[in-house]
């Protein structure tokens, strides 16, 4: 048998195919050496993925115009079909069918995700009220010194700054248009 390692190399190869043979055959070129560069169809592989290879070859949810005419329908199959499994099941089985995709943290997951806790970027804020509460970081900006105010805690003093005497403060804080 001849050793094809690096028989590939060199060669770009624009990958249109769906199905299994196609894909396999690409995916053997790239491990020889060629660069695969996978292209999906309009359709991708979600109805594959999803299970439902029938969705994306029906005429109602071929095209991305027949999709939109077709969306309330097509979102309901859609939503049934990722009741069925998590997340991060639906991540990796996007993925490995090349879907582009991201899973959305909630709160809860950003917080609890190791990475965000190795790179620093959550920051615990002592509340006067509610007690220590969780502050998403954004990588380079300055970090919180102290928690949001409560509601009408600095009203007084921007009025004043912008202007208004204690009097036009005091009438529109009876008037229910402040609140201090």
């Amino acid at each position: 048998m001849t050793d094809l390692q690096g028989a590939f190399s060199g060669m770009r190869v624009l990958d249109f195919t769906a199905g299994v043979a196609g894909p396999h055959a690409t995916q053997l070129m790239a491990m020889h050496g060629a660069e695969v560069i996978k292209v999906e169809p309009l359709a991708g592989e979600w109805g594959r993925t999803l299970g439902r290879d029938d969705l994306p070859r029906q005429p109602r949810f071929r095209s991305s115009l027949d999709r939109l005419e077709h969306e309330n329908e097509l979102n309901a199959l859609l939503i049934a079909a990722f009741a069925t499994r998590d997340s991060r099941d639906w991540a990796a089985r996007l993925t490995e069918a090349d879907v582009m995709n991201s899973v959305v943290n909630s709160y809860a997951d950003y917080f609890a995700d190791p990475h965000v806790a190795e790179i620093g970027a959550c920051d615990w804020v002592d509340h006067p009220v509610v007690g220590q509460v969780p502050l998403p970081l954004v990588p380079g900006a300055p970090r919180l010194s102290e928690a949001s105010p409560e509601v009408g805690q600095h009203s007084a003093e921007i009025l004043g700054k912008a202007g208004l005497s204690d009097a036009e403060v005091s009438g529109l804080v009876a008037d229910g248009g402040a609140v201090i």
